[in-house]
């Protein structure tokens, strides 16, 4: 089985990592794997899309993300016209403007391509025609740019994926739960409540709350799909509130950590250098400093 890397070698534009395929595939495409996630759009056509082992009938309309070392493939196809967007999920986690809040982004994004062979494509996103249409007008400006490499095309391209990411986000908040407590999508709604009121005290019991179940069975259905606890991911999101503050300069420290949710002082400054190995105030000079002179943060400063 061949495994795809998304290198200087498969991209048009090299600085960044990130490739848009637009066409007609007319035969089948053997199993592989890659080192990155596949948005695919599904344009015309039908198909069965094997992935882990199991088949997936696919037609115009269905949109789905294959994370990485996911092994898949297609078969029986029938006049399948797809878009595949290529890309690290990096891109997507570290973008600002609020997308991560989104339910739609939580369980399209995150949740789906990890558990699919728990849910199948129970939760998939099914676009009607007049939605599908904006799509494919979106993406066909995506791939122009892509193409022709305009100049300034990496602000463009990352401009007009994070609009396509925010509309299939929506979308997908109108897909139904089917009366599941557990599903797939009450928890991105639960995840997206975290990510939106990271800063205002929440208890691991109301977040249980949320999906009907104990605490414990939270706790497992969360680090099952996020690797980390709730409380964890709450404090990730707090330091990353507070890092971008501490990058503006005009708030004091304790009134940082006011904001984003830490009632103590000296527990937020423990916290972040643990994070980052030094204090928020060290990290602040260093900030300014690559600001005003160019300069990189060292390498012990590491990022989630």
């Amino acid at each position: 089985m061949r495994k795809y890397v998304l290198s200087g070698e498969n991209i048009r534009i090299n600085s960044l990592p990130f490739c848009i395929q637009v066409g007609a595939l007319r035969h089948d495409f053997e199993m592989h794997s890659h080192d990155f996630s596949e948005l695919v759009i599904i344009l015309d056509g039908s198909a069965k899309h094997s992935i882990d082992g199991n088949e997936y009938a696919i037609q115009a309309g269905d949109v789905h993300v294959i994370g990485g070392d996911t092994a898949h493939g297609f078969k029986d196809v029938r006049s399948l016209s797809l878009c595949n967007i290529m890309y690290y999920p990096d891109m997507l986690l570290a973008y600002g403007g609020g997308i991560r809040s989104l339910p739609g982004f939580q369980a399209l994004f995150v949740l789906e391509p990890n558990c699919r062979k728990e849910y199948g494509f129970k939760y998939r996103l099914q676009l009607p025609p007049a939605r599908r249409k904006f799509a494919s007008e979106l993406i066909g400006i995506m791939h122009r740019e892509y193409e022709q490499a305009f100049a300034g095309c990496e602000a463009a391209l990352q401009s007009y994926f994070m609009a396509l990411v925010a509309f299939l986000s929506r979308e997908y908040a109108l897909v139904p739960d089917g009366g599941d407590s557990n599903g797939l999508i009450r928890l991105a709604n639960t995840v997206a409540y975290m990510e939106s009121h990271f800063a205002e005290p929440i208890s691991l019991t109301k977040l249980a709350d949320s999906l009907s179940v104990s605490n414990r069975h939270f706790l497992r259905i969360f680090r099952r799909h996020y690797n980390t606890t709730p409380l964890d991911y709450i404090l990730s999101l707090r330091l990353d509130s507070a890092m971008e503050l501490l990058k503006d300069g005009g708030l004091g420290i304790a009134q940082i950590a006011d904001r984003c949710g830490f009632a103590d002082s000296n527990y937020f400054s423990r916290q972040f250098r643990k994070r980052c190995g030094i204090s928020p105030s060290e990290y602040r000079r260093l900030e300014h400093t690559k600001l005003r002179a160019g300069m990189a943060i060292p390498e012990q400063v590491t990022f989630r």
